[in-house]
């Protein structure tokens, strides 16, 4: 489990700027929480390497713990209803677990196959995370494929010593209804 005395009330703040409010889940348990599946029955969620899912800010939240042999999260972009937007953005909710920082790497995103819709890759980033729990962004005002279902299209983080606490998208109500 995260320390939360260790990431303190900062957390807690930023926890209600996800739209983590009144009970609504966060947007890492809404992508890798309970039954949901790529396509192919395969998870939307998938763990790489020395990483691990383990409680987040509580009991029943989740985060993504990357231990010291380095791991990777994908996830599947299809499950992200920002990126059908003209543009999206993304951030990772994150903290190292080691006094110096930690670098989160993002891969370059492929579209797979969304048809004539699909725009350019995004280009892979690495950013730094402190030893305080901050916002981080990895995607910044891409194109994304204009309401285009991009099938097997995922998004690839990889690290060493840190936690993915949760993700957001700038700008855009994760949990509103869509037609």
């Amino acid at each position: 489990m995260i320390d939360v005395q260790r990431i303190g009330l900062a957390v807690f703040a930023a926890a209600a700027l996800t739209g983590c409010t009144s009970g609504t889940p966060f947007m890492l348990d809404n992508l890798c929480s309970g039954d949901v599946a790529f396509p192919e029955q395969q998870p939307r969620c998938r763990l790489g390497g020395d990483a691990a899912f383990v409680s987040g800010l509580t009991p029943n939240t989740l985060a993504v713990r990357f231990g010291p042999g380095g791991g990777s999260l994908a996830l599947a972009l299809d499950a992200i209803p920002a990126v059908q937007e003209s543009t999206w953005s993304l951030e990772v909710l994150g903290v190292s677990n080691r006094p110096e920082g930690s670098s989160l790497g993002r891969d370059e995103i492929d579209w797979g196959s969304c048809g004539v819709a699909c725009p350019e890759n995004v280009v892979g980033v690495e950013v730094d995370l402190p030893e305080d729990v901050s916002w981080a962004r990895v995607v910044d005002a891409a194109r994304g494929t204009s309401f285009a279902q991009p099938t097997g299209a995922v998004i690839v983080f990889r690290g060493t010593d840190l936690d993915i606490i949760d993700l957001r998208t700038p700008g855009f109500d994760q949990n509103a209804e869509r037609f």
